[in-house]
């Protein structure tokens, strides 16, 4: 999955915290590697995770807004969809990632208005596939026009 990265991965083994459904519940992990834009997380079991949630890491005093770009199995890309923000409670580093994790002048996105339906659909094949979301949308979007060149 290296191959998806843009930023520069550092390895870590931090302990950290799946904060789900409007941070009522969460779920140990372990952050195996940091990236300005990710990370890369390992969990003890197979715990289905939600599909955006935040992470918070204690010992960087990190919490940040993640979404789930590919899984297998225990292990979870997860990419920051929100820059990363300090906590109260400061632990021994309190350091950030030198960058915003997804820099406003170079962010090209495309907005996708889908029905809860199509949103989960959506997210089970590309889970299926261990693909990320925009990976799916990237080669939809791809086969499109390249039928539109070829006039099908």
């Amino acid at each position: 999955m290296d191959e998806h990265h843009s930023n520069a991965r550092r390895p870590t083994a931090l302990a950290a915290k799946v904060l789900a459904d409007k941070r009522r519940s969460h779920v140990g992990c372990m952050v195996r590697d940091l990236s300005d834009g990710g990370a890369k997380i390992e969990l003890s079991e197979d715990t289905p995770l939600p599909y955006e949630f935040e992470l918070e890491i204690p010992d960087m005093s990190l919490c940040v807004r993640t979404r789930v770009a590919w899984t297998n199995g225990r292990s979870y890309g997860l990419m920051f969809i929100e820059k990363p923000r300090i906590t109260e409670d400061t632990g021994p580093s309190g350091l950030l990632p030198e960058t915003d994790p997804i820099p406003d002048a170079e962010a090209r996105a495309l907005t996708l208005h889908l029905s809860e339906t199509e949103h989960e659909r959506l997210r089970r094949f590309s889970f299926e596939r261990r693909l990320s979301y925009q990976e799916v949308i990237e080669r939809a979007l791809r086969a499109y026009l390249n039928q539109q060149e070829l006039g099908l």
